[in-house]
């Protein structure tokens, strides 16, 4: 195998020594190197537009990422915001289950109804029995019990 990698190696060395240039004269040079100059001119131009084309993809990425980004931050909020609701309706729950009044709900702790439940219970149970006061049903300036209007102007001499 390595005899054929020098033959296919000695007609390129045969072909870079005959190549030989042709001298070129000073109206052809002159052509060469104004086509040389146009071409490199153009080369630049080019890579202009597409710097200017990289750079607007590159804004659109950009744009689109952010786009995705904000899309991200408001799921996420939305996804805190319905496990806020679902606890406190779960803490609702529990206060409303166990008989506890709904101003402590927001007091309960626990991640599971059940263990929330639980926590009620402790609250409940931790809280003092006092019985509130019977309140009258009537008010001191209201009417007597059966006595109507006409009754009392008669009492007060004024009927």
């Amino acid at each position: 195998m390595p005899e054929e990698i020098e033959t296919i190696q000695e007609p390129a060395a045969e072909m870079v020594t005959e190549a030989t240039p042709e001298p070129v004269s000073q109206e052809a040079f002159d052509k060469m190197q104004k086509a040389l100059k146009e071409a490199n001119k153009e080369a630049a131009q080019r890579r202009k537009i597409i710097e200017q084309y990289e750079a607007k993809e590159k804004e659109k990425r950009d744009a689109e990422l952010s786009e995705i980004e904000k899309a991200n931050k408001r799921a996420e909020e939305a996804e805190a915001k319905a496990q806020r609701l679902e606890r406190e309706s779960l803490q609702r729950k529990s206060a409303e289950a166990i008989g506890l009044p709904s101003a402590f709900a927001e007091r309960i702790k626990g991640s599971t109804l059940e263990e929330m439940q639980e926590d009620a219970k402790q609250l409940l149970e931790a809280m003092p029995n006092k019985v509130a006061p019977k309140l009258q049903a009537n008010n001191p300036g209201s009417q007597p019990a059966g006595e109507s209007d006409k009754e009392k102007r008669e009492r007060l001499g004024l009927g």
